[in-house]
């Protein structure tokens, strides 16, 4: 996994935008690295130099994070990206030592890091995507308590956003105590809805909640600390899920019953594929 040490020549002034370039461009030494024929045993020292400075610009990102809600968006793009960064130097460093096979693998790892990247900075590409393809690796996450359900449809959306919309809504289900989530697909409305059972919402944070989906993108800003049905948990993954969908022309809702359960509408009419 990243190793993060302190490097005291480093720029303290450095904007959020400054580092994410500084990323980019020890990113993409990483990837031409890896590109090579064959990785040597001084590829892998260099790989770890830069996996050790770009988990070093990641923390100082949290360090200088102007307030409370900049530091929680930091710390979910930093939690995402230091995964496929760990993986790289892990992959790098068995094929240099022989075991080829795994290059895939160091592939995967790369192109996830590389669309992290892009998602965090808003410049994720819009494409085709069906969308039941798209969540397949849940059922792996969440086992038989999850299901996808109805005919899927396409659509055309950033992967990383849809996955990081519907994983977050899929998560928060599962913390707060659901037997069964069920993604309901409807074909002919273009709608998805998730279902689960784990107790419902309270009715002022049902409120909350439903006025921060009817608000315009401008006007979120103030319920990023919606209290929500987990233990001490926040609504800053509502917030930047209404920011997604928004993104891509799409609407969400939400209904729930307190003692049973919760039911998030989600209409893709405006993002459908042709």
């Amino acid at each position: 996994m990243p190793v993060t040490e302190k490097q005291p020549t480093a720029r303290a002034d450095l904007t959020s935008a400054e580092r994410l370039k500084t990323i980019h461009e020890k990113f993409g030494e990483m990837k031409k690295i890896c590109s090579g024929e064959a990785i040597t045993p001084e590829d892998v020292n260099r790989l770890r130099v830069l996996n050790v400075d770009i988990g070093n610009e990641l923390s100082r990102m949290l360090r200088e994070a102007k307030d409370k809600q900049q530091a929680q968006r930091g710390e979910l793009v930093a939690h995402d990206l230091r995964s496929p960064l760990g993986r790289i130097w892990s992959y790098a460093d068995l094929c240099a030592k022989g075991k080829e096979h795994l290059r895939p693998e160091l592939d995967m790892a790369l192109l996830e890091f590389d669309q992290l990247l892009l998602y965090s900075e808003g410049k994720e590409q819009a494409v085709r995507l069906e969308l039941a393809t798209r969540l397949q690796p849940l059922l792996d996450d969440y086992g038989p308590k999850l299901s996808l359900e109805g005919d899927s449809f396409e659509i055309l959306a950033g992967p990383m956003a849809i996955g990081r919309i519907f994983k977050n809504l899929v998560r928060n289900a599962d913390q707060a105590g659901a037997d069964s989530i069920r993604i309901v697909f409807d074909k002919k409305k273009h709608l998805v809805k998730i279902i689960d059972d784990a107790g419902g919402m309270r009715p002022d944070v049902l409120k909350e909640v439903q006025a921060l989906f009817a608000k315009p993108p401008a006007e979120k800003e103030r319920f990023s600390t919606i209290t929500t049905t987990k233990e001490g948990g926040t609504g800053l993954g509502l917030v930047i899920i209404k920011e997604q969908l928004d993104k891509i022309g799409a609407e969400i809702s939400v209904e729930s019953k307190e003692g049973e359960g919760t039911t998030f509408t989600i209409d893709f009419t405006g993002c459908v594929s042709g």
